[in-house]
């Protein structure tokens, strides 16, 4: 089995989500929708994030392995901003657009490459060493569940360490798709019954990873788009995960600790009104 991870996004709610039904079935409605597919053994995840918060959209894009950025015939600033979070993320596409002028909006950006019809995007999600989460909470007679997505080969009684926290925990058992299954690769929507540890005691982290050696608190090779404006306080979105951070002398430093190895992106969620929000991208 292997895993995909493609986020939809687009100025215009109903056609994302018809470019999803496209590429899969809902199944989870509350708060980001996803859809998912079966493609032979493996499986398609299939994210569409809520416009109006661009911060899950950044996290949405972040996380995936792969997007569609659909724009209409009709395009905005919001199309614009949009085609630069695709571009800051790093992440393989396809731009779908009914008008043709929007190629020369984005014919700076290196993503301008990916416009084209529609057609499937699978990418394998590869090995990042750590499991994504977004929820915690408790199951009558299991007892702990982080719901999340693996960025790391997952095994029952595998142990990990839950950040920021620090707790240690144990897998007792693993669900896709409300089916009990003993391993997972990369890129799969799981359910992890965890031993060892209450929901009070984790809910406010947002991953597992077996090595904390792993951590960073710092994003260096900042580099900025030039349509933006420089400020000091910053968001940064790296593998599906937000926090703040300081922007100084070309490095970010964070509020809280994040995986090595990620391109992230920055964003300044108070620029102002019809100016981009996305600053850039960095690197873990």
């Amino acid at each position: 089995m292997k895993g995909y991870i493609s986020a939809v996004i687009s100025s215009q709610p109903e056609e994302a989500l018809k470019v999803a039904d496209k590429l899969g079935k809902r199944k989870e409605s509350e708060g980001m929708a996803i859809y998912y597919k079966r493609v032979g053994e493996d499986l398609r995840s299939i994210l569409v994030p809520r416009l109006e918060k661009l911060m899950e959209v950044a996290e949405a894009i972040t996380l995936s392995s792969s997007f569609y950025l659909v724009v209409g015939r009709e395009f905005s600033w919001v199309d614009g901003e949009l085609a630069l979070l695709a571009e800051a993320s790093g992440t393989p596409g396809v731009i779908i657009s009914d008008n043709p002028d929007f190629s020369k909006v984005i014919k700076e950006l290196s993503v301008s490459k990916f416009l084209g019809d529609f057609k499937e995007v699978d990418v394998e999600v590869g090995e990042a060493g750590y499991v994504y989460l977004d929820r915690v909470f408790n199951v009558r007679g299991v007892g702990t569940v982080g719901l999340g997505f693996s960025r790391t080969q997952i095994r029952t009684h595998d142990r990990f360490i839950s950040v920021p926290s620090m707790k240690q925990v144990d897998v007792k058992s693993i669900q896709v798709l409300d089916e009990d299954v003993d391993s997972v690769p990369p890129g799969i929507r799981v359910g992890l019954a965890l031993r060892n540890v209450t929901v009070d005691e984790i809910k406010d982290d947002y991953l597992l990873l077996r090595d904390t050696n792993l951590l960073t608190r710092e994003v260096r090779e900042v580099s900025t788009f030039k349509w933006s404006t420089p400020v000091q306080n910053v968001h940064v979105v790296c593998g599906g995960i937000s926090v703040t951070g300081i922007m100084n002398a070309g490095k970010i430093e964070l509020d809280r600790p994040v995986m090595k190895g990620s391109r992230c992106v920055i964003l300044n969620l108070n620029a102002r009104t019809k100016t981009p929000r996305i600053l850039g991208f960095g690197y873990t």
